[in-house]
């Protein structure tokens, strides 16, 4: 049995999961990009034939290769919408990677109603865990139908640096010019990350004290930078909060490794799942989540591994900061709790549940309605006028 999965933005993170997907059955991946000359290079040692196409030619390229299962990452794209249009006109079974989530975001009937149609279309999915998998169930997909597991890392990298002496890690410390002790934060400088309110909430517990000491270390880039350190300035807290840019990922591994604790504030439900939580778990530190992101349901045990708090209550988590800066809490044993907890949350288990859901649809395949081949077409078509 041959899968085709569609990519449109190929990355090492596709690579290690495909890598482990490959070594359980016959795997191809159609990274489909406007580009093909700037698509991702994957390194020799990938287990999977990649076929890079641009847009224009997918249709032919499915045709040739002719998949007994295609999976596609969601259905909101254009490119995603013309795969399921192919699959249907030559009964091709169809599995969707999703890790929506219904919690938190605006609702319309009409919108219900057309996504019912579209997720009508595919006859199993994979999804990021529980939220993901009640999301797609609203939409009329069976329970049986979803395996769980497409949002994982490569746990063995941010588990690199395990065993290390102090005198290693104090020298690694010195290298990235890392203070003593810090709460770290990695993400894209945008909105939805709330790096202002988290800011704010670090401003807060310096305010009370700074207990401990804890300072403030975020990497990354984007449109707010400017804005961040207009905020950190005003705040008195220059010296204190350190915007690094962005890092690269052999550094990441060392930079939650030698934190008191990882923090994401996302105040966003676009935050479907959060892939940083699965980065400084498997570093074996502890993780301080939003309530908002999709992996805190999963992921974190409240006073076991990490803590999750309301982005919308900044004194809630000022007051884990102090908490963790007055050492209230044994941060080792946090640590490797979270470092256990992700361990069932690796490669394999994205493995697994891959092939569940490609099984299931070549098994049970679904035949998609006139009506959601009439709303693709019509989706489609207005995207043309656009």
């Amino acid at each position: 049995m041959k899968a085709c999965c569609l990519v449109t933005d190929m990355a090492p993170y596709h690579e290690a999961r495909f890598n482990a997907a490959a070594e359980a059955g016959d795997l191809l991946v159609l990274d489909v990009g406007k580009d093909i000359e700037t698509a991702y290079d994957p390194p020799e040692s990938v287990r999977f034939p990649i076929i890079k196409v641009e847009q224009a030619a997918m249709e032919a390229k499915l045709t040739e290769i002719r998949p007994d299962v295609l999976v596609v990452p969601g259905w909101g794209s254009v490119i995603a919408q013309r795969a399921l249009l192919w699959a249907m006109r030559h009964d091709c079974p169809l599995v969707t990677f999703s890790d929506s989530q219904l919690e938190g975001l605006p609702r319309s009937v009409l919108q219900d109603l057309v996504k019912r149609r579209l997720v009508s279309a595919f006859s199993a999915a994979q999804v990021a865990g529980a939220r993901a998998r009640r999301y797609l169930q609203h939409f009329g997909l069976p329970s049986a139908a979803i395996s769980e597991g497409v949002d994982v890392v490569d746990n063995a990298h941010f588990a690199q640096h395990a065993g290390l002496s102090a005198i290693d890690l104090s020298e690694a410390r010195a290298r990235l010019a890392l203070p003593e002790r810090y709460l770290f934060s990695v993400n894209r400088f945008v909105a939805q990350k709330n790096l202002s309110g988290l800011i704010a909430a670090y401003a807060d517990y310096v305010a009370a004290g700074q207990a401990g000491g804890l300072e403030l270390v975020i990497a990354g880039d984007g449109e707010l930078r400017s804005a961040l350190e207009a905020q950190i300035l005003e705040s008195g807290l220059c010296g204190k909060v350190h915007l690094l840019g962005r890092v690269s990922y052999s550094d990441l591994p060392m930079l939650y490794r030698l934190a008191d604790a990882f923090v994401i504030a996302s105040n966003s439900h676009s935050e479907t799942w959060g892939l940083a939580v699965n980065e400084a778990m498997a570093a074996a530190c502890p993780v301080l989540v939003s309530n908002s992101c999709g992996s805190s349901e999963d992921l974190v045990e409240d006073g076991a591994n990490g803590f999750t708090f309301s982005a919308d209550d900044p004194a809630g988590l000022s007051d884990i900061f102090s908490k963790i800066g007055a050492q209230q809490f044994d941060l080792a044993a946090l640590g490797a709790r979270a470092e256990a907890k992700i361990a069932q949350w690796d490669l394999d288990f994205f493995a697994a549940g891959f092939w569940a859901a490609v099984r299931h649809a070549k098994q049970r395949p679904v035949a998609p309605s006139f009506l959601s081949k009439l709303l693709l077409r019509a989706l489609l078509f207005k995207s043309k006028l656009n």
